[in-house]
């Protein structure tokens, strides 16, 4: 498929002259529990869920992203107790490619995050 493509534009019935248009690119994704969606801009959005039993635990990105993690959002555990359970991040640690996680109190837990880069 090329750049530009040639198409007849019908409104109501009627033919109307050809137009050029652009053809974007297909969309890549994966649309899984810990899964991505790239844009053709070059806007990337990650998600994930993990099972954190300690402090200090490195969590991956689907993909690295190529440029840098600009946005990164985690939500409260999930557990089967009725404690409260918290994560956050070791300041520094986000890179392209993930982060380091800190969560309270320390036992299994599942977390959930959401990352937007570029």
């Amino acid at each position: 498929m090329t750049d530009t493509q040639k198409c007849p534009c019908i409104n109501e019935g009627i033919e109307l002259p050809i137009h050029s248009y652009v053809v974007l690119p297909k969309d890549e994704a994966l649309l899984d529990t810990n899964g991505y969606q790239k844009f053709p801009s070059g806007l990337i959005i990650q998600w994930g869920r993990v099972v954190l039993s300690k402090s200090g635990t490195k969590v991956s990105f689907p993909i690295a992203f190529p440029n840098a993690c600009h946005v990164l959002n985690c939500g409260s555990g999930e557990n089967t107790s009725n404690s409260t359970e918290i994560m956050n991040i070791t300041p520094g640690s986000l890179t392209k490619e993930g982060f380091i996680a800190n969560v309270l109190p320390i036992g299994d837990c599942t977390y959930s995050y959401i990352a937007i880069g570029s």
